[in-house]
């Protein structure tokens, strides 16, 4: 396995800015994306394919990133980390799962992904990008061992698949669900950063992560009340797991993190986010 980083020092993604550059890009984009179902795209020194008519696609064809704060975030502090884990939960085809595999070499990444759409996907660029240190789990993550329904979002947002039946727009996909303790029993070692994107399913995932919580330095996970609620949960109590393990939540920014009170977060702060579906990016690091 690589001890060294193979992206550059320098690299940061470009923050999402209209341009005349961007314009033309997208544009490019609308006529090439309806005669071709995937598209693939150069990112740093490894590549992403993606569904062509898909969110993902636009972004990537219009400002080369997607969801570059938060990734800058990422590329800024485990750059380099030697050894450990990054677990990617809800990894859909891969963006973090990647990123993370090229910033640390010499960590194991574990990419969890219950979709069989997605997880192809998720397959097929860490085999293009020959990604020895992905561990690929075709898998939801859960407060027990299941199986549930997955709902498919519109289908130019295939990150939006939920287990949420008010999402789906048609017949849900029978998903294998495991907690994330037992996934992850054949991979001992700290966590670095367990990143978190299940469209409402959060808490069930942290119900199944006692053991896990206690070896994971650092969390992120989009925070929508209004998802966690349609899963049949309180909102809050995703912090009332949280807080027992010494998890202090930060908003990701630009200039970094800036801590936040969780009486913010559980008041759902006008100021934090928009009233249309308020949701916030966070990042919980022990105290």
């Amino acid at each position: 396995m690589p001890t060294e980083t193979t992206i550059a020092r320098d690299w940061k993604f470009p923050l999402r800015r209209r341009t005349t550059t961007s314009v033309l890009r997208g544009l490019s984009h609308a006529i090439i994306s309806p005669f071709t179902a995937q598209r693939t795209f150069a990112v740093a020194d490894y590549q992403v394919t993606v569904p062509a008519r898909s969110l993902f696609a636009r972004q990537l064809a219009k400002y080369q990133a997607y969801e570059p704060v938060n990734s800058n975030w990422i590329i800024a502090n485990f750059r380099g980390t030697k050894g450990g884990l990054f677990v990617d939960v809800g990894a859909n085809f891969g963006w973090y799962s990647m990123l993370t595999a090229k910033l640390a070499p010499a960590a194991t990444v574990i990419a969890v992904e219950p979709s069989r759409e997605n997880y192809a996907l998720l397959t097929k660029n860490i085999a293009d990008n020959h990604l020895t240190n992905v561990v690929p789990l075709n898998k939801g993550a859960g407060a027990t061992a299941t199986e549930v329904s997955l709902y498919a979002h519109e289908s130019d947002n295939p990150g939006a698949h939920s287990i949420r039946k008010s999402t789906g727009e048609g017949a849900g996909e029978t998903i294998s669900i495991e907690p994330l303790d037992r996934l992850l029993a054949a991979h001992p070692g700290p966590i670095n950063l367990m990143k978190i994107d299940v469209e409402g399913y959060e808490i069930d995932a942290l119900l199944g992560a006692s053991e896990t919580l206690k070896r994971t330095n650092c969390i992120m996970l989009e925070y929508t009340p209004s998802f966690l609620q349609d899963c049949g949960h309180e909102p809050t109590q995703l912090f009332e797991i949280l807080k027992p393990y010494g998890f202090k939540p930060h908003l990701v920014r630009t200039s970094g993190l800036e801590p936040v009170e969780y009486s913010r977060l559980e008041q759902r702060d006008p100021t934090l986010a928009s009233d249309h579906r308020w949701q916030v990016d966070l990042v919980f690091t022990r105290a």
